[in-house]
């Protein structure tokens, strides 16, 4: 296998995928509905909201029903629906005996089976879509901010199984005054195993997980994942920085692999939000559709924009890395109202593939003051979505009528899901009858197809004859006169030029070559694996795939990077059996290790091969493979 020159390179754009139409959306917003008339004398507060997988029709929403500090104390109430969100009714009211409950959750799982659970209560169980209900299993453990999140792929081994999740307390030993905070998750799938677990992981020293973690995401092979703030112990720390964190349970479910960190956090603690909205982050999984299969998304508020703003970051390698966090909460987005405290966003991916995403706006009144701040914050409701993995967002809509009461206690949570027909339901509180409801509504996310051209605003040019003539006007000239690039400015002048998805994916699809050309074969290796990550294989022609799994079998010992461009080669093997694209995979294999596959692969290569010359080199090949010898470049040891 040789190696491309720079004459193919300059070809790299003018060869991948098919011709793409940009894609461009409308959210629409059904009819908003108060779902509990007949509670409406007390404050409701905190809600969830769920949808049948198997059948849209049954829905629930769980809330809690009066503060705290009321009389009767709060509670938690589920009601459903059966007719698709048109009515609704009250099927179940969880009460804590001498004590308030809240932290709601309810979910459905396979078969109509759903769970509710809130905080200090019992776990209860549906077989019948919500109608009925009777107490499951009581956990006789402190667990703040339960969560149940079920397995409803279709292909997964684990299918149906439930997973009860919360934040844990466990004395230091000899020292009761100190708790060692962290998070426990349960299994359950058959009644006869009962509960399994918990799998503990605790937050590590000098961290407390503020906020506790949400509802987790389960990839379509059944892998969970959950998502914790850590804050340190002390405020004043100049060593330990918040971060948000995502949890990873092994595949048993025994134990927790080692965590990730998705971003630095400004985290705004209680301060802001105390008797108002936490700042809780949420996760989501991409399960069914085709371009961002199995991509992970997380969402949190932060104060890195000297105020609360919404974040988004996702990953597309099974949480291993995350990219750089997208602001929501912009004026891009928002207009003239993306100023505030922006709050509890929850998000959900619908089986198109389309990111939607509800948080609160908190509206300052600057005419009461400033302190206590969160004596003079009311809040709203927005919705928004994302048509290419989280990258840029529609332009949001704004759920709620009326903004709610100074001061109120919204809670830690907003209701967002998704139906099997890709509708997206949201639960909200609201003020439009002087105390605080909870109402809902469908929301559908229309996908159109532009043809602008984002070059030069044609209507017949295609999104990829934009990009491809970006690259060759304004970055090829660059690599082919070798000149240094500055990788960040470019990237603003050519978001800001031709928008932020286009110029995000020019910039992502140039750094490979560039690198490339440049024999930087560390910067090469990882441009490349995060532009596939991002966009996927279709970027590519097998020509130029083959010869970039070929560089990083020259250059690269790591077996994690190996077996990633074995896969890249694969791919080329699958479209056409190059004798070329054989002799690729065969090296790749041989250096991870695999040398009997190898050997196989590469003896295919020989008798697919057309000349004298060819077939020497991969005979000559295979007999370094059987004596064991490196068929890569090995640096020569100096001479003694």
């Amino acid at each position: 296998m040789k190696l491309l020159s720079i004459t193919i390179l300059s070809l790299y754009f003018a060869t991948f995928a098919a011709a793409q139409s940009i894609d461009t959306g409308t959210i629409t917003v059904g009819v908003k509905l108060l779902i509990s008339k007949e509670m409406s004398n007390r404050p409701q507060w905190e809600p969830i909201i769920a949808v049948d997988p198997a059948n849209s029709q049954n829905m629930m929403a769980c809330w809690n029903n009066g503060q705290h500090d009321s009389v009767p104390t709060s509670h938690t109430i589920v009601y459903s629906s059966f007719d698709g969100g048109k009515r609704w009714k009250k099927t179940l009211d969880i009460q804590k005996p001498g004590s308030y409950s809240c932290d709601p959750a309810c979910a459905y799982g396979p078969g109509g089976v759903a769970f509710a659970w809130a905080l200090g209560t019992p776990i209860y169980r549906s077989v019948d879509a919500g109608r009925t209900w009777s107490k499951f299993k009581e956990l006789g453990a402190m667990i703040d901010r339960p969560t149940i999140t079920i397995d409803n792929n279709a292909k997964s081994a684990k299918r149906g199984t439930v997973y009860f999740q919360g934040k844990s307390f466990s004395d230091v030993v000899g020292d009761s005054s100190y708790l060692v905070q962290g998070t426990d998750v349960w299994r359950f799938k058959e009644l006869s195993q009962g509960l399994l677990g918990p799998a503990r992981i605790v937050d590590g020293p000098g961290f407390g997980n503020y906020p506790p973690p949400t509802k987790g995401a389960i990839l379509s092979d059944g892998e969970y994942f959950s998502v914790i703030g850590l804050v340190p112990d002390k405020a004043d720390s100049n060593v330990l920085k918040s971060k948000i964190v995502v949890l990873r349970l092994g595949k048993d479910g025994r134990r927790f692999l080692p965590s990730v960190i998705v971003s630095d956090w400004l985290s705004s603690g209680g301060m802001l939000f105390d008797n108002a909205s936490g700042p809780m982050p949420t996760i989501a999984a991409d399960t069914m559709s085709d371009r961002f299969k199995d991509r992970l998304y997380v969402t949190w508020p932060d104060m890195k924009k000297d105020s609360a703003s919404i974040f988004v970051a996702y990953s597309s390698d099974k949480g291993e890395s995350w990219s750089k966090p997208v602001l929501v909460s912009s004026p891009e987005v928002m207009g003239s109202e993306s100023d505030g405290f922006h709050s509890c966003p929850t998000v959900a991916v619908n089986r198109a593939g389309i990111l939607g995403l509800i948080w609160h706006r908190g509206v300052h009144h600057a005419d009461l003051g400033r302190s206590p701040l969160q004596d003079n914050i009311s809040h709203q409701t927005w919705f928004t979505a994302s048509l290419d993995g989280g990258e840029t967002f529609l332009p949001a809509v704004k759920l709620s009528k009326n903004d709610l009461p100074k001061r109120f206690r919204i809670g830690e949570a907003l209701g967002l899901d998704v139906d099997s027909k890709g509708n997206f339901h949201a639960a909200w509180v609201e003020n439009r009858t002087g105390n605080p409801q909870i109402y809902y509504a469908p929301i559908t996310v229309t996908v159109s197809q532009s043809q602008l051209n984002p070059v030069i605003g044609s209507p017949d040019t295609t999104n990829k004859e934009g990009i491809d003539k970006i690259y060759k006007d304004e970055i090829l000239p660059l690599i082919v006169r070798k000149e240094v690039i500055d990788w960040d400015s470019l990237e603003k002048q050519l978001t800001t030029k031709h928008g932020r998805s286009i110029g995000l994916e020019v910039v992502s699809l140039a750094r490979p070559p560039y690198h490339y050309t440049r024999f930087e074969w560390e910067k090469f290796q990882s441009s490349l694996s995060t532009h596939i990550r991002r966009y996927g294989t279709a970027s590519f022609s097998s020509v130029t795939f083959n010869n970039f799994a070929y560089a990083i079998f020259l250059h690269f010992g790591d077996k994690k990077i190996l077996e990633e461009a074995a896969n890249w080669s694969l791919k080329t093997i699958q479209e056409l059996e190059d004798p070329e694209y054989l002799d690729t995979y065969a090296s790749i294999l041989y250096r991870m290790g695999k040398t009997r596959v190898a050997i196989e692969w590469q003896e295919k290569a020989l008798t697919k091969a057309g000349d004298e010359g060819t077939r020497k080199r991969f005979q000559t090949a295979i007999d370094k493979m059987k004596r064991g010898e490196p068929t890569w470049p090995v640096p020569e040891q100096p001479k003694k």
